[in-house]
């Protein structure tokens, strides 16, 4: 709630500021394949089996099976609110209202983003950290995270297979979320060489993009892929009352969303641990013999 003491802490003249200051970016998000909340069965489906070559008259014998998958989304809300006095209203200082909404829609996006990285489905949205099996009354597990030491191919590479399920499926972009300070102190230094006077990223072979949320856990790092994580989302907006506290002169304001999320398979996202994740180091070769010469 906003108090009468707080408006010199947010005089006029820097209210421009402020909301440049609250409004921030919510990347993870634009990578979901969404869904209005109300859509309660979601459809995925795999296929296996290929067409063959032959010859022009020849039988056509290669068979195709589709497996069709459905799972049931059940809605959930995703609420808050926000007391502000009328005097402050009725005074003038007609930019509370447009910083208090300012704050509600943050605030739902934040909710929005932690649900989809670290829920764990109870009342909620099932988050990339965590396992589709073995939930226990509706909670569902962390994902058993995998150690991860370094961003050298040959050490990189192996870990991201399981995310080719079986081989069936190109990884065309990998997108790998990770806590802002790991992306500072970890990721930089793991991912950056000094090639021939220049700073070039170590991932280079790979389509990987890093995504920076406040929600993964520090020493952690989730590698997903684009759409794998379904959301289905339905955003009410922000409404106002100024009955409900009516005696105390304080208009009340509210925001509201329903919605729920998982991702679709197990095997299209991956935690890493990252505790130990060092800072990449150019491997260098020596070509012939060197020899040592004693001074005297």
């Amino acid at each position: 709630s906003i108090t009468v003491t707080d408006v010199n802490i947010f005089p006029e003249t820097t209210t421009n500021y402020v909301f440049e200051e609250i409004k921030t970016n919510h990347d993870l998000l634009k990578y979901f394949k969404t869904s209005p909340a109300g859509v309660t069965k979601w459809i995925t489906s795999e296929y296996t089996g290929k067409a063959i070559w032959g010859e022009l008259t020849a039988a056509i014998t290669a068979e195709i099976a589709a497996t069709i998958k459905g799972f049931d989304a059940e809605a959930y809300k995703l609420s808050g609110f926000m007391y502000v006095p009328m005097a402050l209203l009725e005074l003038g200082a007609e930019w509370i209202d447009r910083y208090v909404r300012t704050i509600l829609v943050e605030v739902l996006e934040d909710g929005i983003e932690e649900g989809a990285v670290i829920g764990t489905g109870a009342t909620g949205p099932v988050g990339l950290t965590k396992s589709l099996t073995g939930a226990v009354d509706g909670v569902h597990p962390d994902k058993t995270p995998v150690a991860l030491t370094s961003f050298a191919p040959n050490v990189l590479a192996p870990k991201l297979v399981s995310l080719t399920n079986g081989g069936k499926r190109k990884l065309k972009k990998i997108l790998c979320a990770v806590n802002p300070s790991d992306y500072l102190s970890k990721i930089i230094p793991a991912n950056t060489v000094f090639v021939n006077g220049v700073y070039q990223n170590v991932l280079s072979y790979l389509p990987v993009e890093f995504i920076e949320s406040a929600f993964v856990p520090v020493n952690k790092m989730v590698a997903f892929l684009p759409d794998s994580y379904q959301m289905g989302l339905t955003k009410v907006g922000i409404q106002y009352s100024d009955d409900f506290k009516f005696l105390d002169h304080i208009r009340t304001y509210r925001t509201v969303a329903y919605g729920n999320g998982r991702i679709v398979n197990d095997n299209m996202s991956i935690v890493f641990d990252i505790t130990n994740l060092v800072p990449f180091i150019q491997p260098v070769s020596v070509i012939g013999t060197v020899s040592t010469h004693e001074v005297v």
